[in-house]
């Protein structure tokens, strides 16, 4: 028989379990969006036109020069320096 109260109590102990406040943090690595990544590379050929493979970088590298493009872009990818990396790499 059908008795209302028993799926409130039900759904009070789920979302009373669950924090909605914090967001969750994503799990595992999340690839960087291929728009993102060949705008980055252009900016790259043109304003360090030096740098000849992505390959020979490592992440301190990439960190450095993922926050000088962030800057002249005037926005913040969110995406982490390993990240980037790996999306670099897949190319």
């Amino acid at each position: 028989m059908y008795d209302p109260d028993h799926f409130e109590e039900e759904e009070e102990a789920l979302f009373a379990s669950t924090d909605f406040t914090k967001p969750q943090p994503p799990k595992g690595l999340r690839l960087v969006p291929t728009f993102l990544v060949s705008d980055f590379i252009a900016w790259l050929d043109t304003t360090y036109p030096e740098i000849k493979s992505i390959h020979d970088l490592n992440e301190y590298n990439i960190e450095q020069l993922i926050a000088a493009y962030e800057y002249a872009i005037n926005a913040n990818t969110d995406y982490t320096g390993e990240e980037w990396l790996r999306s670099l790499q897949r190319l």
